[in-house]
């Protein structure tokens, strides 16, 4: 690289290692996660008694429990062998069953399966060489066991943080030698986001993922065909694609360059078929004309004539602006059911693996999300009740792999906010309950998507929507439980049904939330009604943005 391109690209790295410093005495909350395994899956407080919890006796529930904790499989030998591996690298003591936990169980769980091999592999042997890789490592290890070791919370808080520390200097320090390449820098971005998102601390991650993205587009052709390169590109692609659909703030009108392809006949790995779904999504987010009617619909700007005052809704059909943009959203339509077809039609393809329920369930969300990119009124989500069931299903399956593997935090996006647009956005009772069900026993949190405050803000939206219809109520229903069909029957009017809900703070911070509705006036014409709701208990202080799939559920931690 030339010396403007160096500087140029230099300065990116700083400014990322200084979004990484930010509030890094701090790990966020600390609480306590204890309790036998019907208690937790249940989620509610266990009194811990042994031999069993008295809890689960005085009810008369089967207690099942207490699990056996997963660093006890870390042996001295086991941990020996990974020193060994690593040559001359300066592990030893209570830091070599750090990393050899990193390696065995949190890189395993932190990814999906197909990425596992950057995290255990790529990352590993980049601790051999690098330190502040050595140290990363070691504080997503101490940050991961804190979530599965609630015993020694306190303990690993410290662990996490003094290598977090060691790993921020020893970046600066090969920034400043010039030793840190564009690809280990892109590396350690990666690893910053990934502490981030796993302390939940959402602004840091969001900045530093913006200015990862930086860096990526700034990369000359021939770094940027690196192998690592691609896989950290292919990360970011799928990050962004996903949390902008599910409110992230400031990353909706992030468009990344993506090249059309030749027509795609055959997946022959997993691995292939998901970079072909992003790639085609990625497209679709990067359409000038698609993000513009995105903010059409979500009541930011006008297209042509067209706004989203309901007495301008008679005009739909009349401008071609709007024909333009039904034009290209047929096109992406065209695209992402050639896709579809092409992965159930592939061969090679497992579809009990946890990968193809995830891109089952990708897929039929991101097909709602594209089809309803002109519409208004909610009852047009009545038209894709098949596809709710579909992505249920997937979710459902996603999550039986998860809990199976005791994943409490995962570093990417899987079912959660899924879950949480299937009960917001279906009207039909049973399915709202069951994916309100589902998450319950989800990863605590996936990226920065929190399991219980997803069901919680579902259940209220719920709540408010079904009043004084006679259901039940949803938050009490358990999964497998039998729903009487008669209430599937029960109508829930569009003048009831929720068109997008936000957060807002008064003059003293307290935050509130608002929803918004259409409603028919006395001359029968649709109304936008805002309506203001208080929150209290797990909601006070959640973040919400609006959109189709309006949430940001981040509660910002005290300072």
């Amino acid at each position: 690289m030339v010396a403007e391109e160096v500087s140029d690209w230099q300065s990116k790295v700083k400014a990322n290692l200084r979004i990484a410093a930010r509030g890094n005495a701090r790990l966020g909350n600390k609480k306590t996660r204890t309790g036998c395994v019907t208690c937790r899956r249940r989620r509610v407080k266990c009194d811990e008694a042994l031999p069993s919890c008295l809890r689960c006796n005085d009810a008369r529930r089967t207690c099942e429990g207490y699990d056996t904790d997963p660093s006890q499989a870390t042996t001295p030998s086991s941990a020996t062998s990974i020193l060994q591996s690593l040559g001359s690298a300066p592990v030893t003591g209570e830091d070599g069953h750090t990393l050899q936990y990193f390696q065995t169980w949190a890189a395993q769980r932190i990814v999906g399966e197909m990425d596992v091999d950057f995290w255990s592999r790529t990352i590993m042997q980049l601790c051999h060489t690098e330190r502040w890789a050595l140290k990363g490592a070691l504080a997503i290890s101490a940050l991961y066991r804190q979530s599965s070791e609630p015993l020694l919370n306190e303990c690993h808080h410290v662990q996490a943080m003094k290598h977090y520390t060691q790993f921020l200097a020893s970046a600066r320090k090969q920034l400043e030698s010039r030793h840190l390449t564009p690809v280990l820098a892109l590396t350690s971005c990666i690893m910053f986001i990934c502490f981030e998102t796993l302390r939940n601390r959402a602004d840091e991650a969001v900045a530093l993922f913006l200015q990862g993205l930086r860096m990526l587009e700034d990369l000359p052709f021939d770094i940027a065909a690196q192998t690592t390169v691609l896989c950290i590109r292919d990360m970011f692609t799928r990050l962004l694609l996903l949390v902008a659909t599910f409110g992230w703030p400031r990353v909706k009108e992030v468009r990344l360059r993506v090249e059309d392809s030749d027509p795609i006949k055959s997946f022959s790995t997993m691995s292939d078929a998901r970079s072909a779904l992003f790639a085609a999504t990625a497209q679709l987010r990067a359409d000038p004309a698609i993000l513009h009617a995105e903010k059409w619909r979500d009541g930011a700007i006008s297209l042509g004539r067209l706004t989203m005052q309901p007495d301008d809704l008679h005009t739909i059909g009349d401008t071609a602006e709007y024909h333009g943009v039904v034009a290209q959203q047929q096109h992406y339509i065209t695209k992402l059911d050639h896709w579809h077809a092409v992965f159930l039609s592939s061969p090679l393809l497992s579809h009990t693996s946890e990968s193809y329920h995830l891109m089952q369930l990708h897929y039929y969300i991101f097909k709602i999300w594209l089809d309803l990119l002109l519409q208004h009124l909610q009852s047009a989500f009545d038209d894709h009740i098949s596809d709710f069931s579909a992505a249920l299903h997937h979710a459902t399956s996603y999550v039986d792999a998860k809990e199976s593997d005791h994943t409490p935090l995962t570093f990417e996006l899987g079912a959660i906010p899924m879950l949480f647009a299937i009960a917001f956005r279906c009207r039909v009772p049973s399915i709202r309950r069951r994916a309100l069900a589902v998450l319950r026993r989800a990863p605590r949190r996936e990226c920065t998507y929190d399991a219980e405050l997803s069901r919680s803000l579902a259940e209220r939206i719920v709540a408010l929507e079904e009043a004084g219809l006679g259901l039940p109520d949803a938050g009490v229903y358990e999964e497998g439980e039998e729903f009487p069909a008669e209430f599937d029957e029960v109508a829930i009017g569009e003048g009831r049904r929720v068109h997008m809900v936000w957060t807002v703070n008064d003059h003293t911070g307290r935050s509130s939330l608002r929803v918004s509705r259409y409603c028919p006036d006395s001359a029968g014409r649709w109304r936008l009604v805002e309506e203001q709701l208080r929150v209290t208990g797990i909601l006070e202080g959640v973040e919400v943005e609006r959109g189709l799939y309006p949430f940001y559920p981040v509660r910002r931690p005290a300072n």
